[in-house]
């Protein structure tokens, strides 16, 4: 969640904040649908619900391709990353202890700041290998561990092949991608596959920022999504409590 600046021009990619922005907002729109469904037992179609997560998914890949791709601009990583470390420490805190039945557990916050810490040491491995050849192995690796946590390597339901119980047995476990039995989180990013979309972004950047065309495409500018996306660690820290708030006073006010 770096700021989107071109360090060498002084030039901000502006697109890049408001593309981050509607992620953010598509969030907001999805944990209100989860909270009403989960927390106030509204009886939602199947369908509708599948459509649901779909979005959601390509979403995350985009919010979180953008990380890594913003992993090039950071002025600040040292701070940022103990700043992202601490908002995901309070997030994982507070929910255990208000909302125990729905804690998050390896959350969104908590990947950025192990993919950060991931990816600092091999940056120059990074910038030395052919960008392309990179983004579409990324790209295969994230779909083929996409199904990881249900016990399978694929993607929607495209079984490759499955993968031994014994890899699902504990909280480590959890964090690399196998959820043990009774494993719980309402928000779980673990390092697979998401690592490898965060990768993905970071050569993604590699591939594009040479392209002036692209680079005058990503100065564009998109008003509110834009203002959103330069606020969204804020936004995340924030939005839950105010979407719960708003729905205990609409349920209090016309049920």
């Amino acid at each position: 969640m770096a700021d989107i600046v071109n360090t060498n021009e002084k030039k901000r990619y502006y697109l890049l904040d408001g593309i981050r922005g509607i992620c953010i907002l598509g969030m907001i729109a999805y944990h209100t649908l989860f909270d009403i469904v989960f927390f106030f037992g509204v009886p939602v179609a199947d369908g509708l619900m599948t459509a649901v997560d779909i979005i959601r998914d390509f979403g995350a890949c985009c919010f979180i391709a953008l990380a890594g791709i913003c992993t090039h601009f950071a002025k600040r990583p040292l701070k940022r990353f103990f700043l992202i470390f601490g908002a995901s420490t309070v997030v994982s805190v507070v929910t255990a202890i208000v909302l125990p039945e729905a804690p998050v557990v390896f959350g969104v916050l908590n990947f950025m700041w192990m993919a950060s810490l991931i990816t600092a040491p091999l940056r120059k491995l990074f910038d030395k290998l052919s960008a392309l050849p990179c983004c579409i192995v990324c790209l295969v690796l994230f779909l083929l561990t996409f199904e990881v946590h249900d016990g399978y390597l694929g993607y929607y339901g495209f079984e490759v092949a499955a993968l031994p119980g014994s890899l699902y047995s504990n909280y480590l476990t959890a964090l690399l991608g196998f959820p043990f039995n009774g494993f719980s989180s309402s928000d779980y990013y673990p390092l697979l596959p998401w690592i490898f979309m965060f990768f993905f972004g970071y050569f993604l950047w590699n591939v594009i920022s040479g392209n002036k065309s692209i680079l005058k495409i990503l100065e564009f500018r998109t008003g509110f999504p834009e203002k959103i996306g330069k606020v969204s660690l804020y936004i995340y820290i924030a939005h839950q409590p105010l979407i719960m708030g708003l729905l205990l006073a609409v349920a209090y006010l016309f049920f």
